[in-house]
């Protein structure tokens, strides 16, 4: 079955845009490489070699990076006319998928180093239609928490609440599911994909995980970036 993989790396990183205001925020440089390069080697560690690259703010120096690049994977990059969101961007790779059974979506601008291969087997045997990677964080007010029952997601909470099991931006989609996307623009995945979805009875399976994970969106994050790559990246790269 053939997965291909979508990053997310169309937002604008306001809360760090002063810190690196010429760069959009995947391509900050973290441990010597943009964070965007950093993940891409993530996935294609994990045998991920179709990565579509869902690009908009400063898209240009994405793509203009990456040209050239051996990185052991397809590129592709579809820029962004507009603000699209999160389930906006995966609704306009659709075109570039036709014969993808699998979608694998992460952000760009965070890792949660879970094992892709375990989760797509969990995925399979449980026969979800979505799965995402959970893990539980010792802040859950910055994120929003995901709720399950078995290992079966039933709800999202807003950010602020005080669920330590949170969404880990990682998901695995049966590419059917993107025809049942609401056409509104621009849209969220966490906050009206996935709870439509699970309205309509389609089975969300929460992928529990301990993997270490990283965000860079606030300056707080940004600081331990360097640190974490090193310890936890490297090593699992080989590098």
């Amino acid at each position: 079955m053939r997965t291909a993989g979508i990053i997310l790396a169309g937002g604008l990183g306001t809360r760090i845009r002063s810190i690196h205001p010429d760069k959009p925020k995947p391509m900050i440089p973290v441990a010597g490489k943009p964070f965007l390069e950093w993940v891409i080697r993530y996935l294609a560690h994990f045998g991920v070699t179709e990565i579509i690259v869902s690009s908009g703010y400063m898209g240009d120096q994405i793509s203009a990076y990456f040209a050239n690049m051996e990185t052991g994977c397809r590129l592709v990059f579809n820029r962004e006319k507009e603000q699209l969101g999160t389930g906006g961007a995966v609704a306009y790779c659709a075109p570039l998928l036709q014969n993808i059974e699998r979608i694998l979506v992460v952000n760009g601008d965070s890792l949660v180093l879970a094992d892709i291969h375990t989760m797509l087997k969990t995925h399979e045997e449980k026969r979800a239609d979505i799965s995402i990677a959970t893990i539980i964080v010792d802040d859950p007010e910055r994120y929003g928490g995901v709720a399950d029952r078995d290992g079966w997601i039933y709800a999202f909470e807003e950010k602020g609440g005080k669920n330590p099991q949170i969404n880990g931006g990682v998901y695995i989609f049966n590419r059917e599911m993107l025809k049942y996307f609401p056409d509104e623009r621009p849209l969220s995945l966490e906050t009206t994909v996935f709870p439509a979805l699970i309205g309509k009875g389609y089975r969300l399976a929460a992928f529990r995980s301990k993997a270490h994970f990283l965000d860079i969106g606030t300056p707080e994050s940004l600081r331990f970036a360097d640190e974490f790559v090193v310890e936890h990246l490297k090593p699992l790269l080989a590098i």
